[in-house]
């Protein structure tokens, strides 16, 4: 949470054009009494007092300038937030933490919780809520930390916010909508929202009142310090877009570069050298491997992929890791770098923070301790990684992200045929068994199939009788080969075991993630490939039939080499 700006010089405060609105607007210059438990009653009065008109982008961006939320990449210049992809419970929890002003309490305080699924960076945010009952009292043993929320879901965290007991002890889901609905704080009602439709609810409880009392959330934090007056004043209270805009220009914010999602070969900068895990094959999923620098050669070990945490943390998983085990780059016990399981006392959470240099590098900042960055003393191959203090000359810390996926000019991946061989043994609608399925079998001589996009896994039907079916939805919208950009959702077939595979787990474009083989009875070894435009519902059966063409959803890269192609018109590409 910022808990303060700078203080804006005498010369902003003077300008005429801001000089109208520094006053609390007049409906809500009363102030009542702090957070107290509230009443089905008592909810019904609540409402937003102040609603700028702004759109989804808007409130994100005064949102962010607020410290209230993270951005997940940076395009065209600016922060992506991602608005257009679900939220998911972790991401709701960790919002309401910060709309409450509680986000340095939970850290500090470290609460635990009974559930065994939740990532170490979001342990804090999940116990604080367990111990306060805002999960009731379930005994369930798992929290689905990547599940979609629902709008009544993320209502209860911002009546929570308002102050009203938000345990399902004095009202349901049903009248939190039916409130949420009546102060305006949401206008529809969804099963699942974006992360866009959480922004929108955040922005307009701030400017809600709270139980009990005509004093705004807003004023809340005013009060408590947890925000400055001039921003709340301008990014929250401003109904007039040209003023808000101009404070946002005099106050100096600048954009910050966020590195987005995705699979890169990590440089050091200057050098020919990069981050390289020191064996390979299976032993790169020990427990501990090393990493160093090294001569890059273009192999899987020398690729990682990021994943941005809602608080602003990445963590660095080994692309070499492919069994499953979810190794990131951490400090061991002699400060050197290594893999370690995500559960690890060593496992690593930097902040990666542009340089500003002009050469496009960045440092990677240790989470646990802002003053040391990662970095090596030396040039040489299998020259240790370790964490030095921040500007230490002996050692060289600036990094360069090659990003590894293939993208257009808005930074949209091109969705890609997922194996280095192409032979199509039965085509959609085909004699045999496709005869009313649009989808392609294929081979590959390696067995192995890639990810077409970063996507996450967002169902496996597991078992023989059920082909070992994997569901993979794209994390964002990627190009299709028929020129239209929209999310993709593709299913997998007939791999003989997906046991390390889980739902949730995100998968970097290229990353070997799914075998072909025979599971189900199939006859001979393959994968059956679909592909539906969109992203992944419920209602979609297994039937292993898209609604897309697989020919016009993957470009072919020249590199894949040829045996089969069925007669299909594919768009080849570099």
């Amino acid at each position: 949470m910022r808990i303060t700006r700078y203080v804006l010089c005498f010369a902003l405060v003077c300008l005429t054009l801001i000089s109208s609105v520094w006053a609390v607007p007049a409906e809500i210059a009363s102030s009542g009494g702090g957070l107290r438990t509230g009443t089905i009653a008592r909810m019904a009065r609540t409402a937003v007092k102040v609603a700028p008109e702004v759109t989804q982008e808007e409130a994100a961006q005064r949102l962010s300038y607020l410290g209230l939320l993270s951005g997940s990449g940076w395009r065209d210049g600016k922060i992506d937030f991602d608005l257009s992809r679900d939220i998911t419970k972790l991401e709701a929890m960790v919002m309401a933490a910060r709309m409450l002003g509680v986000e340095t309490e939970i850290l500090e305080d470290g609460a635990t919780h009974p559930f065994s699924d939740v990532p170490e960076w979001g342990d804090p945010y999940v116990g604080y809520f367990w111990e306060r009952g805002l999960f009731g009292t379930t005994e369930a043993k798992y929290f689905a930390p990547s599940e979609s929320v629902s709008t009544a879901d993320f209502l209860k965290y911002m009546f929570y916010a308002l102050g009203f007991d938000a345990d399902g002890s004095d009202y349901s889901l049903a009248l939190t909508e039916q409130s949420g609905m009546q102060a305006k704080i949401c206008t529809e009602l969804k099963d699942t929202i974006t992360r866009g439709d959480a922004v929108m609810m955040m922005f307009r409880t701030l400017n809600a009142q709270m139980a009990e009392s005509k004093q705004l959330l807003s004023q809340h934090l005013l009060e408590r310090e947890e925000l400055s007056y001039q921003d709340v004043q301008f990014l929250l209270w401003e109904t007039d877009a040209k003023k808000a805009n101009a404070y946002i220009e005099k106050s100096g914010y600048t954009t910050e570069k966020i590195l987005p999602d995705g699979k890169y070969t990590i440089v050091l900068s200057g050098t020919d050298r990069c981050l390289n895990v020191a064996v390979d094959g299976g032993r790169s999923d020990y427990e501990g491997v090393g990493v160093t620098v090294w001569k890059r050669t273009g192999d899987v070990s020398q690729k990682f992929r990021t994943v941005r945490t809602e608080k602003g943390t990445y963590r660095l998983y080994s692309c070499a890791s492919n069994a499953g085990f979810n190794r990131v780059l951490g400090i061991g016990y002699y400060g050197t770098a290594g893999l370690y399981c995500t559960n690890s006392t060593y496992a690593g959470e930097y902040y990666i923070r542009y340089s500003d240099t002009g050469d496009g590098s960045w440092y990677l900042i240790s989470a646990a301790d802002s003053t040391k960055v990662l970095g090596s003393a030396n040039h040489r191959n299998g020259a240790s990684v370790t964490l030095s203090a921040l500007g230490e000359e002996k050692q060289s810390q600036l990094w360069a992200f090659e990003f590894d996926g293939v993208v257009n000019t808005e930074g949209y991946e091109y969705a890609l045929y997922p194996s280095e061989t192409l032979c199509v043994t039965q085509g959609a609608y085909g004699n045999y068994s496709h005869q009313r399925q649009n989808a392609l079998d294929i081979t590959t001589t390696n067995r192995s199939v890639y990810a077409p996009f970063t996507g996450k896994i967002v169902r496996i039907d597991r078992g023989y009788s059920r082909y070992n079916t994997v569901w993979l939805q794209s994390c964002d919208k990627v190009v299709y080969a028929d020129g239209s950009v929209d999310y993709m959702t593709v299913v997998f077939m007939h791999d003989n075991n997906v046991s390390d595979l889980s739902v949730g787990q995100i998968v970097g474009q290229g990353e070997y993630f799914y075998d072909m083989g025979v599971a189900g009875g199939a006859t001979g070894s393959h994968v059956h490939i679909a592909c539906i435009r969109g992203k992944y519902s419920s209602k979609m059966a297994l039937t292993g039939s898209g609604d897309v063409y697989v020919q016009d959803a993957f470009f072919l890269p020249k590199d894949v080499t040829v045996y089969a192609s069925n007669g299909l018109n594919w768009v080849t590409m570099n």
